[in-house]
């Protein structure tokens, strides 16, 4: 069973993204193609992910676990913790951290609707969506669903699933009238693209379009791509962010540039060696001759 929802999401200001073309849609659950222990709520996955047939064509059905803050955390806490969870959250403890005067201007909802790591796939999604690029400079996105909580049952019985982090007085309640499951519909790639020096340059010009679209990944990493196609967009910065208003100008440069950091890290891991490199290599520039304004060579006295 699927519940129905018509509305695009986030409900704020930017970017959002539309639900898949049948809201009601039957879900068959295939198989599940994510990895990490299947029944320890603490292990660090995004979501389970899995291969799922709708309206009789496969797709790849990411749907997060719930997930709740219950401790004091700073900003940069939470924001770390969220790169390795893909789940529903507390915000309340984000929104404590902020000042009187900043809580004057953002309100919980729109923090949410920023932070959620399943907004932040809605909104990066629906960005690169409506600047036509989806599908070429990421894994394609079809839209979300609401899946009923009643295929909880079913998904722990026929794929061992049962990793979910619910509060424990959700299952007092019939499934019925439970949360339902959050999920984002994607193209399901099958295909393994090797990371090779060749590769790596179509990747990085990709990551250059989605960053001038001011869609900032968060967490560049070899795991976050398949067939050559970034997949995952759970932290994703997509502005306009509340953090780029109320954070100082080298935080949010941090924010700016953390993926292209992150992607020659990426390929030094791999043992990439290639002239495709993200920023600047100060070895290199180092022993470049002074050049002026007009890109003429400044002679040595």
């Amino acid at each position: 069973m699927t519940r129905s929802s018509t509305r695009p999401l986030p409900d704020c200001n930017g970017p959002r993204l539309q639900p898949f073309e049948d809201p009601k849609a039957t879900v068959d659950f295939k198989r599940l193609i994510s990895d990490g222990n299947l029944t320890d709520s603490s292990a660090g996955g995004h979501a389970h992910v899995f291969e799922a047939l709708i309206q009789s064509k496969t797709y790849a059905l990411k749907i997060v676990r719930q997930w709740f803050f219950r401790s004091r955390h700073d900003f940069e806490v939470i924001l770390t913790m969220l790169q390795y969870q893909f789940k529903f959250y507390d915000d309340s403890e984000i929104c404590a951290a902020l000042s009187d005067h900043q809580r004057k201007y953002f309100s919980s909802k729109l923090i949410n609707g920023h932070m959620d790591p399943f907004f932040c796939e809605c909104r990066a999604y629906g960005r690169l969506i409506d600047e036509k690029v989806y599908g070429k400079v990421a894994v394609r996105c079809y839209g979300y669903l609401m899946i009923s909580a009643e295929r909880e049952d079913e998904l722990r019985e026929r794929l061992g699933v049962t990793a979910w982090n619910r509060p424990r007085e959700e299952y007092s309640k019939r499934a019925s009238r439970r949360q339902p499951f959050r999920a984002i519909v994607k193209e399901l790639v099958t295909e393994n693209v090797p990371l090779t020096a060749k590769t790596a340059k179509k990747m990085l010009r990709d990551l250059r379009i989605i960053r001038s679209f001011k869609v900032y990944n968060m967490d560049i990493c070899a795991r976050n791509y398949k067939g050559g196609l970034l997949v995952d967009f759970s932290v994703a910065m997509t502005r306009p962010h509340y953090l780029f208003f109320i954070k100082p100008a080298w935080r949010r440069e941090g924010y700016m540039y953390d993926d292209l950091r992150s992607f020659d890290y990426m390929l030094d891991e791999a043992g990439i060696a290639t002239l495709a490199r993200a920023t600047r290599n100060e070895d290199y520039v180092g022993h470049l001759r002074p050049r002026n304004e007009r890109g003429r060579v400044i002679k040595r006295k």
